[in-house]
């Protein structure tokens, strides 16, 4: 026989251990998106300009700006399609640390400059972009804080990557570093503070405000980011990793 203990208790210990949605999640997670993950994406299927995507973490949620999304066991960019991701993903100019990743597949990587993952604002060059992921052809290149560079990674069709960057503040200056699937595949200093993104208040993913149009049929999977305040660079980026390694 089972017994079972009802209460209309309100527990308000702060100790006790908070079960997130997703195991990527700390106290400090800005915000989680998983397209798979019906929480997050409930219709499994396409989206039209307006939708929201679920935060998993439950701070704030995406929305579908610009154009409408294509569904194909993941959401899937048209040339002009774009998610506006929280403001929270806007940064400081004394930021302290952050951390962002994108899951996304490749369909064509022959056009050149295409967005994956933008925040600034188009200028004077990358002036006020604070970071960027984007690819030409085959070659994956990035940029922080103003300042751009082509990564020695290079991308194919067809498979699921892990890509993501993570600044931290060491003294005057930002480290930045690229990864993919989990691994430091370029890394730069940049001088300090912050730029600013302008009027840009939030990421995107897909098309741009620097370059444009996303690369063609780009698929998303999974957006995360974190202040890093708690996780090193390299523990955020590997516990990002191992949740979507074998689903995607």
């Amino acid at each position: 026989m089972a017994v079972f203990a009802v209460t209309d208790t309100i527990f308000t210990d702060a100790s006790l251990p908070i079960v997130a949605r997703d195991p990527a999640i700390d106290a400090y997670t800005k915000f989680c998106f998983d397209v798979l993950d019906p929480y997050t994406w409930p219709s499994q299927a396409g989206a039209a300009i307006g939708a929201s995507l679920i935060d998993l973490a439950e701070n704030d949620n995406a929305t579908v700006s610009t154009a409408a999304l294509t569904w194909n066991n993941g959401l899937v960019f048209g040339p002009s399609s774009s998610i506006l991701l929280p403001v929270s993903s806007n940064l400081a100019s004394d930021v302290l640390s952050f951390g962002i990743s994108v899951w996304v597949k490749f369909a064509n990587l022959s056009g050149t400059f295409d967005s994956i993952l933008t925040h600034g604002k188009s200028g004077s060059g990358f002036d006020n972009t604070q970071y960027i992921i984007y690819s030409s052809g085959t070659s994956l290149l990035w940029a922080i804080s103003g300042q751009s560079f082509t990564s020695p990674f290079v991308l194919s069709i067809g498979r699921a990557y892990q890509i993501g960057i993570t600044i931290v503040k060491s003294g005057l200056d930002y480290i930045g570093t690229l990864w993919v699937d989990g691994v430091a595949v370029d890394s730069k200093t940049v001088s300090g503070p912050m730029v600013s993104a302008l009027t840009k208040t939030a990421a995107r993913i897909g098309f741009g405000d620097i370059f444009g149009a996303s690369s063609e049929n780009l698929k998303l999977l999974r957006c995360n980011a974190n202040a890093l305040t708690s996780y090193s660079a390299v523990q955020f980026i590997a516990d990002d990793y191992a949740v979507g390694q074998s689903r995607f």
